[in-house]
């Protein structure tokens, strides 16, 4: 077999089709026995694998706090259980010293995120709120992709976020991590961030 036969190489959907091919064929001309089981076995895994959407038909929710819209390409979420694994293999290899060092970076991180977020709030609006302003979710939603202010009832808090453009299930995001995810609450309550304030133009 030489060195750059598609043997060596990832398997790509093309290269798993060539090999459906060829198992089915040698089981087709099989006498039977165990290897030509084996082969029309292979052929239906192989179908089955092939089956797979190529887009998500509905939005999953991977916990903690990573979630894929309706649409989204089918392999950015595998692409996302693989670091996640390869990501707690890493923890399991940790020593303690370097277990508490990640844990540090971490609580670091989350207190960050949670300034940013009340900073946001404030800045959006510096004046008291009235209740009379919120608007339930059960109403109405914003638009998507739209910085909205909300009230999250799980996390006690206000803070800014948006709904993203293929969410199906009331889960805004506020926050972004590093490798790419997110952070999410399930509000109740939102209501539109105040207009930015108006420069007073001088006459001269």
């Amino acid at each position: 077999m030489t060195t750059n036969h598609p043997a060596h190489g990832p398997v790509s959907l093309e290269r798993l089709h060539q090999i459906r091919e060829i198992l089915s064929k040698a089981a087709a001309q099989s006498d039977g026995g165990n290897l030509g089981y084996a082969m029309a076995d292979a052929v239906k895994v192989i179908d089955g694998v092939l089956s797979i959407p190529a887009t998500l038909p509905c939005p999953v929710h991977l916990e903690p706090g990573l979630k894929f819209g309706k649409g989204v390409r089918t392999q950015c979420l595998l692409d996302a259980l693989r670091r996640r694994t390869d990501y707690y293999a890493e923890l399991e290899a940790m020593t303690p010293e370097q277990r508490s060092g990640h844990d540090a970076w971490i609580a670091d991180f989350k207190a960050m995120l949670g300034n940013a977020s009340r900073g946001n709030m404030l800045q959006a609006d510096n004046s008291p709120v009235t209740p009379d302003t919120w608007i339930p979710v059960s109403e109405r939603m914003p638009e998507r992709d739209i910085d909205v202010q909300v009230y999250c009832a799980d996390k006690k808090e206000q803070m800014v976020a948006y709904m993203e453009r293929n969410e199906g299930e009331g889960w805004f995001r506020f926050a972004s991590l590093p490798n790419g995810g997110g952070v999410y609450c399930k509000p109740t309550h939102w209501m539109p961030l105040p207009s930015a304030p108006q420069q007073e133009v001088n006459n001269v």
